[in-house]
């Protein structure tokens, strides 16, 4: 299981919930791969990404990044222009066709970051066909189309616009006919930062099963995903970057704005007593990324995400929603809900050290 499994009642199963129900649940990404790299790779993190652009491009036939303007999407597509590997398409998703609104919270990273990204690379001589996606058709489509096994199909992000991009395959006749005809198009996502942590000064990293915003829980045959960087065809990427963050964490920086009291997972400065601030993970392991660069995030909540307003606006679908939610964290003494009630928290594999 490429993108990692639960392991629970002697099964393994890509669903948290069918997972939790077979009894006490552990969630594993290729462990025993990642505990054998504990020394740290010799080509630079640049280096590494541009090898895996080239990589992917080898593997399929049609390859598409998938950008929503954000550091990590940033990495992936400079890393794919950087080792000159033919990009086929560019994806990016919004909801202004059906809002009308270029700056509400879904849009504005599209508005500010995609869209001069994108005449930038025009004017460098690079004719890479773009295709923006509206979310809200496809939510609303959602729930008829998953019917009562909604909750089978999340792992973390309940939230219906992350859930909608798994069935983006469905919706594009152009896509559609080159998976009918044979051809591999891949989806490039940008999964993710390093998880981090510190203890007694040894630095440790793990994984987390937080990337059901992008890959289907039950791809179906002929689709294919790539995690750029949280892959085990290239597992030096993540051991590269906790090596970065260690080593730039060894010595004092006083720039404020890299340093926070509040845990992260990001890294931590002993001497300064402080840890790194999501905002200077970007910098330290993303070289090209500029931090002045407009980013608003995931948003706060796995569940009511900011990125859904106009389905919370008088979606038929809201109720059926808001029960799965009830069913999922209502406390309650009620015994059905007791055996099915999950927080859907992300879950964590074990730790792997570097040294």
């Amino acid at each position: 299981m490429k993108f990692g499994y639960y392991y629970a009642g002697g099964v393994k199963t890509s669903s948290k919930l069918e997972a939790r129900q077979l009894g006490y649940t552990t969630f594993h990404f290729h462990d025993e791969l990642f505990a054998s790299i504990k020394k740290e790779p010799n080509a630079s993190l640049r280096s590494l990404y541009d090898e895996r652009a080239r990589q992917i491009r080898i593997k399929y036939d049609y390859v598409v990044i998938m950008y929503s303007g954000g550091s990590d999407s940033h990495m992936v597509l400079d890393s794919f222009i950087e080792s000159g590997c033919k990009i086929d398409e560019i994806v990016t998703f919004w909801d202004y066709p059906s809002t009308g609104d270029y700056f509400n919270f879904h849009n504005e990273e599209a508005t500010k970051v995609v869209f001069p990204r994108l005449l930038q690379l025009q004017d460098q001589g690079l004719k890479i066909k773009h295709r923006f996606i509206d979310t809200v058709p496809l939510v609303h489509k959602l729930f008829s189309r998953l019917g009562t096994d909604y909750e089978y199909n999340i792992n973390t992000y309940l939230s219906p616009n992350n859930t909608a991009k798994h069935f983006i395959r469905d919706e594009i006749k152009e896509w559609k006919d080159m998976i009918s005809a044979g051809k591999k198009i891949v989806f490039v996502w940008g999964t993710e930062k390093p998880i981090l942590s510190v203890k007694r000064n040894r630095w440790f990293f793990q994984f987390a099963d937080r990337f059901d915003n992008c890959v289907a829980v039950h791809p179906k045959p002929g689709w294919y995903d790539e995690m750029f960087f949280w892959t085990p065809d290239m597992p030096e990427i993540v051991v590269k970057q906790a090596h970065v963050v260690k080593r730039f964490c060894s010595f004092p920086n006083h720039e404020a704005w890299m340093w926070q009291d509040i845990p992260t997972d990001c890294g931590y400065n002993a001497s300064m007593n402080k840890y790194l601030t999501y905002d200077a993970l970007k910098c330290v392991i993303y070289p090209t990324w500029n931090r002045h660069i407009f980013c608003n995030g995931k948003g706060p909540s796995l569940i009511y995400s900011a990125r859904d307003a106009h389905f919370f606006n008088g979606n038929v679908a809201v109720d059926r929603f808001n029960q799965i939610v009830d069913s999922l964290y209502k406390q309650t003494n009620d015994q059905t809900y007791k055996q099915h009630r999950f927080a859907f928290k992300p879950m964590y594999t074990c730790k792997h050290e570097i040294s």
